[in-house]
């Protein structure tokens, strides 16, 4: 038997997902890139978020061994909003290490690993194609 609790939770519930359609969805624009070292060699693999200014939506990826990555916001690669976007990295872990061996040490200055810090920032347009190149350091750079 339902109760008349249970049953006002499946409307609320249902009412909420409604609301979460995208049915209002900010546009989003086609955003690739690469993370590289100052001397050019790729970042080999992790993690891109970014945040926009004028909306606050994230939009996160993937970065391949070879230092690319596509951004996505609702959807996998379905880009980042347009405007000011402010980033944070997270390098990938070292495959295969033994953590009875201690520590691995970071790949990436660790100030890349938060927005408020990384002074990494790149904006999306909507008119143009946007492919940014973001540069990192090494620890202690």
């Amino acid at each position: 038997m339902i109760t008349r609790c249970t049953r006002l939770f499946v409307v609320c519930f249902g009412l909420f997902l409604v609301g979460c359609s995208g049915a209002e969805r900010v546009p989003t624009y086609e955003v690739t890139g690469e993370v590289v070292f100052s001397d050019g060699s790729p970042l080999k693999g992790g993690w891109i978020i970014c945040e926009s200014a004028g909306y606050g939506l994230a939009a996160r990826g993937v970065i391949d061994n070879d230092g690319t990555f596509r951004l996505g916001t609702y959807e996998q690669s379905d880009g980042a909003a347009a405007g000011q976007q402010r980033v944070a990295i997270t390098p990938a872990g070292v495959a295969g290490h033994d953590p009875d061996q201690g520590l691995v040490p970071p790949a990436i200055d660790q100030r890349f690993t938060h927005m408020d810090t990384s002074g990494l920032e790149f904006e999306v347009s909507a008119d143009e194609k946007n492919h940014v190149r973001l540069e990192v350091n090494p620890p202690g750079y």
